[in-house]
């Protein structure tokens, strides 16, 4: 699914590895491994811009916020909903507001 406020940006959903987004102005260009994180691997694509992995259970659904860039939803099969923000050091985004939700308004969630 396309990103509705930055169309380079592309989310595809794999049942039981998570979630990736894409940067398809990346297609092409190299891998510089002192840029990578500790995840890092020989068969890394540069276009591959960020992994939202972990789930227990396949993944039904997700969508990107309409108001806010790098905000984004999943839904898995047991009925979990997930929120999240990729970190600031992969989307350096500087035009987006921040996103602050204090502890008290959110709700822990037992998996």
């Amino acid at each position: 699914m396309w990103s509705p406020r930055n169309e380079v940006m592309l989310g595809c959903a794999f049942q039981k590895d998570g979630l990736v987004i894409y940067d398809v102005n990346a297609i092409g260009q190299e891998i510089v491994a002192d840029d990578c994180n500790d995840y890092w691997d020989k068969d890394a694509i540069p276009e591959s811009l960020f992994v939202h992995s972990g789930y227990k259970n396949n993944i039904l659904d997700f969508d990107w916020n309409s108001h806010l860039t790098w905000f984004l939803g999943c839904s898995n099969d047991r009925g979990i909903i997930s929120a999240w923000i990729p970190s600031k050091e992969i989307v350096n985004d500087e035009d987006e507001p921040d996103v602050n939700i204090p502890d008290e308004e959110l709700e822990p969630v037992d998996f």
